[in-house]
């Protein structure tokens, strides 16, 4: 009976590349997240009450009545509307952040103080885009 051995041939070069793209590729990633909230100069949630609330406008309910539960194929007057994210103005209370048609939505501004819906209560916060 002949004994069987292992063999494992070490190869550095393998082993840096194998290591140093992913690590190179996190950094990136980090710095494109630095560069993003510097340049938006805030953070932002994914959260589901997050997306209700840069979605409410009453123009948008107008728009989408008769499709709220996503029929298919959705009418082309509403695939055609351009829509746009930035300041709405909600009367006398100011402008808020969120998604609207193109011509009411205005440029957010640098240092702007804009409103901000929560379930609970309307809070002004001030927004300070670097």
């Amino acid at each position: 009976m002949t004994p069987s051995y292992n063999v494992y041939k070490y190869n550095s070069f393998l082993l840096v590349l194998s290591y140093g793209i992913p690590i190179m590729l996190t950094t990136l990633a980090a710095f494109l997240g630095i560069y993003a909230f510097r340049f938006n100069g805030v953070a932002h949630s994914t959260a589901f009450s997050a997306m209700i609330a840069t979605t409410r406008n009453p123009a948008l309910d107008g728009l989408s009545e008769g499709h709220s539960l996503g029929c298919f194929p959705m009418d082309k007057e509403m695939a055609k509307t351009k829509l746009m994210f930035g300041g709405i103005e909600v009367g006398r209370k100011g402008s808020r952040a969120g998604f609207g048609l193109a011509g009411e939505v205005s440029e957010l501004e640098r240092r702007g103080t804009y409103i901000l819906y929560s379930l609970n209560s309307l809070i002004l916060v001030e927004i300070d885009l670097l």
